[in-house]
């Protein structure tokens, strides 16, 4: 598997195609530097070579370098964004932007309004100039995988490699490398993703993981924490509830940062802190609709939702919304 940096030097993707202070010169335009007039299409200044030679402070052409032509230089910057989204995992993401984020985000109460407008100014800031860690705490629906993206969008159509992956995923991909069928191989991928110039680890939680999973997060987070990479995590969990050593790492206020989304009403519970044992057992067989104390309304209600939910996941299609 080769380095994010190797993929971008092939297939015509210079990684800079800036043109010189000195001016632009090819054999039929010795003035050069121009733009490029409609006329019959082809550039006067590469005549449709889309490479020239920059010019020399003396004005002589430099023939040992090679340019993007002004003409090229659109068409080139467009097929590298394109190919470091496809490089990025963000496939399906690339509508989570700054431009379509409500500013207060999508809660009514103000105190979470205001956590959500400073945690968008701190991703926007964060997104110009990546230094350090930037962590974003919210339960389910508070929109930090929405502000995580559109960091990771924003550097990406700027011309910046940024790669995005769910701590899940992340952790699938590691387990596929030990199948005999893999193609990848676990050290190039693990390193890949350790190396990689912005890493963006959405999802992460410790308490549902197990001692395997558990070491590869420690292992990838120390070496980009020693390595002061920057790094931008999200997590539906609270910063206590991490392991010491991770804790340390983010309440580092020389390099990390924590903001924290929106606070979760007492009492309220989501998947996330449920026990892994406990979802392991949670199936169609063994849930009861037909359950004592309801109405024959709400026993109603709760076997056509179990009677959809069934249904759903045997052929998904569109989406499914269980409220309640």
């Amino acid at each position: 598997m080769e380095n994010m940096s190797e993929i971008l030097r092939k297939g015509g993707i210079p990684i800079n195609t800036s043109a010189e202070s000195t001016g632009t010169w090819s054999s039929d335009n010795a003035a050069g530097g121009g733009e490029p007039s409609p006329g019959d299409g082809v550039c006067p200044i590469c005549k449709g070579a889309r490479y020239i030679n920059p010019l020399l402070p003396s004005g002589e052409p430099d023939y040992s370098k090679i340019i993007a032509c002004v003409c090229a230089r659109g068409e080139i910057s467009k097929r590298r964004v394109s190919r470091l989204q496809s490089l990025s995992n963000l496939s399906g993401l690339e509508r989570l932007t700054f431009e379509n984020l409500k500013p207060e985000g999508r809660d009514s109460d103000p105190m979470s309004q205001s956590l959500f407008h400073v945690a968008l100014e701190e991703a926007r800031h964060y997104a110009e100039d990546p230094k350090g860690w930037l962590v974003l705490i919210g339960p389910v629906g508070s929109g930090k995988t929405h502000l995580a993206c559109a960091v990771a969008n924003y550097r990406i159509r700027r011309g910046h490699p940024a790669f995005y992956i769910t701590a899940a995923d992340l952790l699938d991909h590691l387990r596929s490398t030990y199948s005999p069928a893999s193609e990848a191989d676990y050290d190039e991928l693990f390193e890949q993703i350790k190396d990689t110039p912005l890493l963006i680890l959405d999802n992460l939680n410790y308490t549902v993981t197990t001692a395997w999973a558990k070491s590869k997060l420690d292992q990838l987070l120390e070496y980009r924490f020693n390595s002061r990479m920057p790094t931008l995590i999200t997590s539906s969990a609270q910063p206590d509830e991490f392991n010491d050593d991770f804790a340390g790492h983010i309440n580092d206020p020389d390099f990390s940062r924590i903001l924290v989304l929106k606070k979760e009403a007492a009492g309220t519970l989501d998947l996330d802190s449920l026990n892994l044992e406990l979802l392991r057992n949670m199936k169609f067989e063994n849930f009861n609709y037909k359950r004592l104390g309801l109405s024959e309304e709400q026993k109603a209600n709760l076997e056509m939702a179990y009677s959809n939910a069934v249904a759903f996941a045997k052929s998904p299609h569109g989406g499914s919304y269980l409220p309640g």
